[in-house]
């Protein structure tokens, strides 16, 4: 069919250059409804066309004339349209080549947005933390405050607190310069702490100061020479100890040099003698003062402090003042006071806790042998809270002297666990006299299970720690005796059975 149309539009329009069947696309319909018509329709088509043109050409002129206005308006329209679409096109341009510095502007000023955000929220936080911020910034003034009052120990708790804000928050800058300015601060009072040392002192003074500097963490870096005498003394990293003796010295000779150029020649040996008597080491006020902190000491701090009074007594024991024959006396008094108050704390607490009691009214299950508790406290003792809580403050106690205990205190500590056990014996008696007329068969029953369990195993088991805290083969070596005659002697020996025989008319056990 195309083909054929084809070769009807060459015959039609043999003019023509274009082949393309789309070009007659618009009188295919025209070109169908001629070849459905008859010859003589055909004939007459063209005059039909003639008139028919003539007709649209008329109409066409009648438009034109009748609407001459409206056409010169829409040229004069369209030559405006095309003038602003010029326009048009220019500002688009324009924009075109603004774009990419208006999109640069804008991401600036994003950013400068941003950070105005975080200045905003910055100066938020500051706003809300005021009150914190104005207590960081006086503590300048309190330091200095406290350093003109010599108030060393408020000075040091402001120290410790800014170097403690300084390594959580050493990247704030406020931080960093409050840091800064105490720690300024600080090092002028231990030049000034440091140079008192060298004024006559007493000395409970010097240690006081000695303290001060010691809790500051301040290193004192020594020459080879003096680093080659603290090793002889002491292997220690830092020499504040060997300026304190330097320091103390120089202040020595100067009193002595004062002396010597003060005093005639009849009175400088008295008042040379006088100076070593006094200011050298005074033993008494030492071992005075030594005692009175010994008594607010607790037992955590009884081993390093007593080893470093030994040092000490050692270090003087280099000029003839060994201390220890008065030191050792001292702390052999305080372990025993603080054993003995806590004894007699451990003992109240089981009479509190005996008239507080209530036998079980039904009968005990026995518990099975645990092999893991072999080396602890026996597990029976908890089937009955006051016997474990007596035991657990037995136990507590002799721990408070295990390390720092001397043996020579072995028979007090024997006779203070012997009078514990004899006071519980009587406690058990007291309150089985006062119950017993309300007990149950069960009651009376568990009471006898209680009364076997203080007899059999709490007692055996508290001397047995005190055997091994106080090992008998190292008292016999002391002692300068063999271990078999240490035992035949009874010296550590406890009798257990007389201490329980009271008991026996409870328990109807026969210890003897």
């Amino acid at each position: 069919m195309a083909h054929e149309v084809n070769e009807l539009c060459k015959l039609l329009f043999p003019d023509t250059s274009t082949e393309s069947v789309e070009y007659f696309n618009d009188i295919t319909e025209y070109i169908k409804k001629i070849g459905s018509q008859n010859w003589e329709q055909i004939s007459k088509e063209p005059e039909r066309l003639s008139e028919e043109m003539k007709h649209l050409t008329e109409k066409t002129q009648d438009l034109a004339f009748t609407n001459y206005k409206t056409f010169v308006e829409t040229a004069e329209i369209s030559k405006t349209i095309m003038k602003d679409l010029g326009k048009s096109k220019s500002s688009v341009n324009q924009f075109l080549e603004a774009a990419p510095q208006f999109v640069q502007d804008c991401e600036t000023f994003v950013k400068d947005a941003n950070s105005i955000m975080e200045d905003k929220k910055k100066l938020s936080n500051i706003r809300n933390h005021t009150d914190k911020l104005l207590e960081l910034l006086e503590l300048q003034t309190l330091m200095r405050e406290a350093l003109n009052c010599e108030d060393y120990e408020s000075a040091l708790d402001i120290y410790t607190f800014v170097q403690s804000l300084s390594k959580r928050y050493s990247n704030i800058p406020i931080i960093q310069n409050t840091t800064s300015e105490i720690m300024t601060l600080w090092y002028e009072t231990l030049y000034h702490l440091f140079n008192q040392l060298h004024y006559d002192l007493p000395l409970p003074h010097c240690l006081q100061i000695l303290g001060y500097l010691r809790r500051a963490n301040t290193v004192f870096k020594s020459t080879e020479e003096e680093q080659l005498y603290a090793d002889g003394v002491k292997n220690s990293s830092d020499g504040l100890h060997l300026h304190f003796l330097k320091a103390r010295n120089a202040w020595f000779e100067k009193a002595v040099e004062d002396a010597k150029s003060s005093e005639s020649s009849e009175k400088l040996l008295r008042r040379l003698v006088e100076l070593h008597r006094i200011h050298l080491f005074n033993v008494d006020e030492f071992a005075a003062m030594l005692n009175e902190n010994l008594l607010k000491e607790d037992e955590s701090s009884f081993e390093s402090l007593l080893n470093q009074c030994l040092y000490l007594c050692l270090s003087f024991g280099r000029v003839g003042a060994d201390l220890r024959c008065v030191m050792t006396p001292l702390f052999r008094d305080n372990v025993l006071i603080q054993f003995n108050s806590g004894l007699d704390k451990v003992n109240t607490q089981f009479e509190q806790s005996m008239r507080v009691y209530k036998v079980a009214s039904i009968k005990n299950v026995p518990r099975p042998i645990n092999e893991n508790m072999a080396s602890g406290p026996p597990e029976i003792l908890l089937d009955y809270y006051p016997l474990a809580e007596y035991c657990n403050g037995l136990l507590t106690v002799l721990n408070s002297i295990r390390i720092t205990a001397p043996l020579n205190i072995v028979k007090d500590v024997n006779r203070g666990f012997k009078m514990s056990f004899e006071k519980s014996v009587q406690i058990l008696l007291a309150f089985y006299h006062r119950e017993q007329q309300a007990f149950t068969d069960v009651e009376r029953q568990n009471y006898v299970s209680f009364c076997v369990c203080f007899v059999e195993d709490l007692v055996p088991y508290i001397c047995k720690c005190l055997s091994i805290s106080f090992p008998p083969s190292h008292i016999a070596e002391c002692l300068g005796v063999t271990l078999t005659v240490l035992q035949d002697s009874k010296i550590l020996h406890i009798a257990q059975s007389e201490i329980c025989k009271p008991l026996n008319s409870i328990t109807g056990l026969d210890l003897n």
